[in-house]
């Protein structure tokens, strides 16, 4: 609809154009002699020609309509509509859209709302004098979810035993996704080569799903319980291209932060036993357990990135072919417990026709990723019987050495990568 009614009006505006009246001609006359003595005067300029100016008659439009949704499904929903606003029965359907061109500013706005709550989308799209382009999405999207039951868990072989807990047994788990993104560019008109960006994303997810945890010792004790969810990723980026009639420069910013807002369930771990003796043997091969009380599991960590990129693309004159390179600097952290990972990034190409049928690319790529250095501390419980009683693993078993170590990401790497590509075109 946007694209018509853009060509609608170049081709009004052209029509004006065409049947505007131009001023008359004189029928042209034979140049006059000069009288004798006289020089020859330089011919007049000719007349400026004044065209009729161009207005936009403010305009204004919409729509709104209701219609019905019927859904019969025998099946699991989580499986056959996971991502699909599905109901059963009769459900309305409603659509609303506004368009219109006011001094200076053209809008146009849809929205749908469909047979579910959660399951509704809007999208507003703004210019004013092409200094100023806006666009706004809002959207939710329900999600859902397999509640396990778990029983294929249960099985045992002597005193060794697999069973399992559901604490939500019955629940249907079905959050829901919403997200926001607004897009501005923003030109000048002493400046039209300039153009600024700032773009805004918040994502969020709301609702609960099914989170597990695992005892061990006298037997694996798998349990599943409620897990409230409230996560929102918020997205900041601010950017600037510089663009001429061969080249083009551009850079941002991304600032990106995840956060999750509910806390994390507990959980009453087992009692660290022998499976056959039922003796206390083995804690000191355990760091939790249930002396410790209700402990919390399934949580997540608070991350942040912070990211700059710079493009660059240069046609080079007489044919010679065109350059493209991006540099990026990154950094991931989780600022839960401070550690965090570097991103370096350098690539580039280079194009080029040889002749009418011929062509040649060149592409290479460097990639750095490194990560800081993470101490992780063993907790090292003695055991409570036996014979190590008294003692920790690492006593009991010199030879182990010591369980506290040093960590770095698995993500560690430098990769570098070089194409070369020649195309023939068939006749």
């Amino acid at each position: 609809m946007t694209t018509l009614r853009a060509l609608v009006a170049f081709f009004w505006m052209f029509s004006l154009l065409a049947a505007a009246p131009l001023p008359a001609e004189k029928p042209a006359s034979a140049p006059e002699k000069p009288q004798p003595g006289q020089e020859e005067s330089e011919p007049a300029a000719p007349p400026e020609v004044q065209l009729p100016g161009l207005t936009v008659t403010p305009y204004s439009g919409g729509y709104f309509s209701v219609g019905g949704r019927f859904g019969n499904s025998q099946d699991a929903l989580e499986r056959v509509a996971e991502y699909e606003a599905f109901r059963q029965g009769t459900w309305p359907t409603t659509r609303l859209g506004l368009w219109g061109f006011t001094a200076g500013l053209a809008y146009e706005l849809e929205g749908e709302r469909g047979v579910d709550p959660t399951d509704q989308q809007y999208r507003i799209d703004a210019d004013w004098r092409r200094y100023w382009r806006s666009e706004l999405f809002v959207s939710k999207l329900p999600h859902r979810l397999i509640n396990d039951p778990l029983t294929n868990l249960d099985t045992g072989k002597g005193p060794v035993i697999v069973r399992h807990d559901s604490l939500d047994e019955g629940i249907d788990y079905c959050p829901y996704y919403r997200e926001l993104s607004w897009r501005n560019s923003f030109r000048f008109p002493f400046q039209p080569l300039l153009e600024l960006r700032f773009d805004y994303r918040n994502q969020g997810r709301e609702g609960s799903f099914q989170a597990r945890t695992m005892s061990k010792c006298a037997n694996c004790h798998v349990s599943s319980s409620v897990r409230s969810m409230n996560r929102e990723t918020e997205e900041f980026v601010l950017g600037m291209a510089l663009e001429g009639r061969s080249a083009r420069v551009e850079y941002d910013f991304t600032s990106r932060g995840f956060r999750e807002g509910a806390s994390a369930p507990l959980n009453l771990f087992d009692e660290v036993q022998h499976p056959a003796s039922q003796l206390r043997v083995f804690t000191n091969r355990m760091q939790f357990e249930a002396s410790d009380g209700p402990l919390p599991f399934a949580a997540l960590p608070r991350l942040e990135r912070n990211q700059h990129r710079l493009r660059a693309w240069l046609e080079l004159p007489r044919d010679f072919g065109t350059v493209s390179t991006t540099l990026l600097d990154a950094r991931s952290q989780n600022s839960s417990i401070g550690y965090g990972v570097d991103s370096r990034l350098i690539s580039g190409r280079y194009s080029v026709r040889l002749g009418e049928r011929l062509g040649l690319s060149v592409q290479g790529r460097n990639l750095d990723v490194s990560g800081d250095t993470l101490f992780v501390d063993v907790i090292e419980r003695p055991a409570d019987g036996g014979p190590q009683a008294g003692l920790t693993f690492p006593e009991a078993y010199p030879d182990y050495g010591e369980p506290d170590y040093f960590t770095r990401s698995s993500l560690e790497r430098e990769q570098f990568d070089f194409r070369l590509d020649g195309r023939l075109r068939l006749p």
